[in-house]
């Protein structure tokens, strides 16, 4: 009885001690384990933040600002040539986040580009006047972005637009001294006939959040506007004069040499652009 006695008090102590050397081997792997997902979850998180699964948005895009040409042949022109005027594009834009910094962009826009020139000045008994003339350019464009978000809010882009123009307008009209067009002045001068596929550089910087953007763009047409590239004109001595067809043959009867020259006129533009996600 007493051998009896003693065999068990021994089972239940080695029992006893088994089950605490085993708790402290599951403590001991858990507090590694926590210790190896501390160390580590800074290298987890900025991973995943870095490699996150490519993500499309889209949404509605405004742009207003000003415009002008540049590389037009002023010696040329009769006036001066500081055009001026306004921009606007109205559409989509398309967004695909490839990564945290990283997003490629693209836009279906329709727009306007306005620019009008001081083509003569003079006076009156009723005061001074100014005549100017402006010219219009209806377009669709396309511009192909890659954006790079250096910060949680902020990027720059870069990248080629594609346009299609599809319709103009070419105006006169006469100015008060006050800036007010005169009642029965402005008149329609003849078609300008322009390139209908024009390319584009842009690029822009501005702030990025989740649920839109908004930024400035600089945009520079990269060949000329103009359909036909060479200027037709004769000069008096006095005064340089611009021809079309018919004038060309009355400038040749009445003696005067017709000359040509190239016109490389191009757009550029400076906009600033809101974006606003509702996908």
């Amino acid at each position: 009885m007493k051998g009896f006695l003693k065999a068990s008090v021994v089972a239940l102590m080695c029992l006893w001690i088994n089950s605490f050397a085993g708790n402290n081997t599951n403590n001991k792997v858990l507090l590694l384990n926590d210790k190896l997902n501390d160390r580590s979850f800074d290298e987890i998180r900025s991973f995943a933040e870095n490699t996150l699964e490519p993500k499309f948005r889209m949404g509605a895009h405004i742009a207003i600002g000003y415009t002008g040409y540049w590389d037009c042949p002023p010696k040329f022109l009769a006036g001066n040539d500081d055009w001026g005027g306004f921009s606007t594009d109205l559409g989509l834009v398309f967004k695909l986040e490839l990564t945290r910094f990283l997003s490629v962009l693209t836009e279906l826009n329709f727009g306007l580009n306005y620019a009008s020139r001081e083509i003569a000045k003079g006076s009156t008994r009723y005061g001074s006047y100014t005549e100017e003339e402006g010219r219009t350019i209806f377009h669709f464009s396309e511009p192909f972005l890659l954006r790079y978000n250096p910060s949680s809010y902020g990027f720059f882009e870069a990248g080629m637009q594609f346009n299609i123009n599809f319709a103009t307008g070419h105006s006169r009209k006469i100015k008060d001294e006050d800036g007010n067009s005169v009642y029965g002045s402005v008149r329609e001068l003849p078609k300008w006939n322009v390139t209908r596929k024009v390319p584009s550089l842009v690029l822009g910087l501005g702030l990025s959040g989740s649920h839109g953007d908004i930024g400035v763009r600089m945009i520079w047409d990269l060949c000329g506007i103009n359909e036909n590239e060479k200027i037709a004109f004769y000069d008096d001595g006095k005064q340089i004069y611009f021809l079309d067809e018919y004038e060309r043959g009355r400038a040749r009867n009445d003696g005067h040499e017709v000359f040509y020259a190239e016109d490389l006129t191009k757009v550029w533009a400076v906009q600033f652009f809101i974006n606003g996600y509702f996908l």
